[in-house]
């Protein structure tokens, strides 16, 4: 079937062409190459072995020049095994450096007083070597090299060189019989010799006081000639062949071209009208630009929006300017071959809003950018919702940040998204340093809540965060649900101060509590302590002094003096007015303290030692003091081993004159020192202590106007200083 449509295109003046080169390549085989012909071959031949004898004496002659600079510059000190040349160097004596590898004490060569370089050839055919000799600073300098080396790029596979002088011949690959007679021919022309029944052609030349030929069998040269008179000519056969095949390849490809090209036409024409329906069905604009910026083509949706005008500029049709657009990238997508997008407002000139320009560049079979597609995307109602959202989120940004509560919201990875004014300054965050919520709150349970709740409400927490020892607060947090996953608005409620309140309102009911339980004990016990003291009295009145008796009555006489004063100090701390205050000793404040904890300091076998000398009157609230007092002296207790040492002494210092109450006990560590005044922290064990005694006392103190000093180093010991301030008198 192919062939009989191939036949069908051939034309008559086609055929006739076809013959006419057919007939004229039968004769060309019947032509045959006279003597003439041979004659120009041969030339060729020659010419062919001069030039390859030109490129063996360049290379002799540019490895001599190398020889030459390597023995200009060697300096023997420096020379080594890995010297790019074989070196060996004669003084007077012989051999003084040879890197070859034969190592052999070859003898003095002989080459005059000339100091310029002297090359000689080996005499020896199976050595083939070149020698260079250089007289220089009182040594000879000898190098070899191979001659085949030198010419191995430049003499072909199907001939072979020789060397030869006037009298013998120097170097060759193969030798031959008619070597003899090479000295006597001349070098101008090519010679024929002839050596077991083969012809060779053979050219020479002088090369540095030598010959140099070339030589080669003549049937490696050409093929074909069965004599030197006659010869069919090969060439023109097989011209002719490749002729007539590519003349009958040209008939078939244009005629397939022809058959070919209408059926591509229609599928071209069926697929641009697949093309524009695609590209009009888009709903976008579609512009194909040249490299010029004129308009090859638009969609209908461009039309539209350039009242039909499609033939131009690109920047005069669609934007109406005299020139190409500030942000246009087109060229920059011509020249560079990659996608583009830029973002234009008002693009056309006859329409406003957003559009985003999208170019893509279209290449040729070669890779070059011809032309570029421009796609035009309407985004104006996006970027106006993006604008609206926008001024949304900005201003419930706004409201979050000046909220008049510590508002925090956070993503699920628990990174922080805003802060609100008031929590910077109620939290004493810091933005740069806080970046998750877990920076603020380690509560795992709060964590806990915001996996299993949707909502907290009013969780108590405690903050240890930059700048905050312990902040009380009550956090609620609202968890929203979002596409990209959960975020969380956590607010924040200082409540420290209400719990301090608590915390006094507790301690003034306690106190209030133990006010009147002191009092009631006091009169409870006061009253069958008047009787015992009565009786012991009329008891010591019927014994004489110094008997067994006397003594015993008078003990009994002397402690219960002592527990009446004990019930009077509880009375008068029991009947004590917060706001009373008046000018007392001080020293009544540790006395109190030390009765009060006697038997606690006599179970752990402490000494216990009051150096307070001179009286020193204060202005305060008594009872307020015996209660600091006797927090300091409960803290001293607990924190010396048993037979641990506690002294209260006075003395005076820069500041004026100050309480000491010092312990030789555990210490206080500078991680417990930063927090050892903080509400409810204590490092003692469960019900032993609440953490109030260096909270209230400070307190306290700070009410009166008086300072507080605490020194302690871990393992020593801990001394408190209290310094009454200037409103007291001696």
């Amino acid at each position: 079937m192919m062939y009989n449509n191939l036949f069908k295109n051939i034309k008559p003046f086609e055929a006739i062409l076809f013959l006419f080169i057919f007939v004229s390549f039968l004769l060309t085989v019947g032509i045959f190459v006279d003597n003439k012909s041979n004659e120009k071959l041969l030339d060729f031949i020659h010419n062919l072995q001069k030039k390859q004898l030109e490129q063996i004496e360049e290379n002799i002659d540019s490895y001599t020049n190398n020889i030459y600079a390597f023995f200009d510059n060697l300096v023997l000190a420096e020379a080594g095994s890995d010297t790019k040349y074989p070196l060996i160097v004669y003084n007077d004596e012989g051999v003084i450096y040879d890197n070859t590898t034969g190592k052999q004490n070859y003898p003095k060569p002989e080459i005059g007083l000339s100091n310029e370089l002297v090359l000689k050839f080996s005499k020896e055919l199976s050595s083939g070597n070149i020698y260079y000799y250089l007289r220089k600073d009182g040594r000879i300098y000898s190098s070899y090299v191979s001659i085949q080396s030198l010419i191995s790029d430049s003499s072909p596979a199907y001939a072979d060189v020789v060397i030869f002088d006037g009298v013998e011949t120097l170097y060759s690959e193969n030798y031959k019989e008619f070597f003899g007679k090479l000295f006597r021919l001349d070098e101008d022309k090519y010679h024929f010799l002839e050596e077991g029944g083969q012809k060779f052609l053979f050219s020479s030349t002088e090369f540095r006081g030598v010959n140099i030929g070339i030589y080669g069998a003549m049937k490696n040269y050409f093929s074909g000639l069965s004599s030197q008179n006659n010869a069919f000519s090969m060439p023109g056969m097989v011209y002719g062949i490749i002729l007539l095949l590519l003349l009958f390849l040209l008939k078939i490809f244009i005629s397939r071209f022809a058959f070919e090209k209408e059926k591509f036409e229609k599928l071209f024409q069926l697929e641009h009208e697949k093309f524009k329906k695609i590209v009009e069905a888009i709903g976008e604009g579609v512009a194909l630009i040249d490299n010029n910026y004129n308009l090859l083509f638009v969609n209908d949706y461009v039309k539209n929006r350039v009242n039909g005008e499609t033939e131009g500029k690109c920047y005069s049709v669609l934007a109406g300017r005299n020139s190409p657009c500030e942000q246009c990238g087109m060229m920059d997508v011509a020249l560079n071959g990659e996608l583009k997008n830029v973002r234009f407002e008002n693009f056309f000139s006859c329409s406003e809003g957003y559009f985003d320009i999208i170019w893509t560049p279209l290449f040729d079979e070669k890779g070059e950018a011809v032309a570029v597609v421009e796609l035009i995307r309407d985004v104006t109602d996006a970027v106006n919702m993006q604008n609206a959202l926008l001024k949304s989120e900005h201003y419930l940004k706004e409201i979050i940040e000046n909220a008049p509560e510590p508002i925090v919201s956070f993503d699920e990875n628990f990174n922080i998204k805003t802060f609100s004014n008031e929590a910077l300054k109620v939290l004493k965050i810091e933005p740069d340093k806080v970046m998750k919520i877990t920076d603020i709150v380690n509560d795992s349970t709060f964590y806990d809540k915001l996996v299993t709740d949707k909502f907290v409400d009013n969780m108590d927490l405690t903050i240890d965060s930059h700048g905050n020892k312990s902040l009380q607060v009550k956090t609620s947090v609202s968890k929203i649900e979002k596409e990209s996953g959960y975020e969380y608005i956590a607010i924040f409620k200082d409540v420290t101060k209400i719990r301090q309140l608590e915390v006094k309102l507790i301690q003034s009911e306690k106190l209030s509590a133990l006010g009147l339980l002191a009092g009631g004990v006091a009169h409870e016990i006061n009253n069958p302590l008047v009787g015992i003291l009565n009786f012991a009295q009329l008891l010591s009145k019927r014994f004489e002094t110094g008997t067994y008796e006397k003594k015993l009555i008078d003990t009994i006489t002397e402690a219960g003096e002592q527990t009446k004063e004990i019930v009077q100090n509880l009375l008068i701390f029991a009947r004590q007015k917060s706001e009373q205050k008046d000018y007392f000793d001080i020293n009544d404040s540790a006395e109190f303290a030390l009765k009060i904890l006697g038997s606690r300091i006599k179970y752990k076998n402490i000494t216990a030692v009051n150096k307070i000398t001179n009286s020193m009157r204060v202005y305060g609230n008594k009872g307020k003091i015996h209660q600091v007092f006797l927090n300091l002296l409960v803290n001293s207790i607990d924190a010396v081993d048993t037979g641990g040492y506690i002294e209260i002494s006075s003395d005076e210092d820069e500041k004026g004159s100050f309480i000491k109450i010092y312990d030789n006990g555990k210490g206080i560590s500078s991680k417990v020192m930063a927090k050892i005044f903080d509400p409810f922290f204590t490092t003692k064990k469960v019900g032993q202590g609440t953490g109030l005694g260096l909270f209230l006392s400070q307190a306290i103190l700070h009410e009166h106007g008086w300072e507080f000093e605490l020194d302690s180093v871990e393992n020593k010991y801990t001394s408190v200083k209290i310094y009454p301030g200037i409103d007291y008198a001696n």
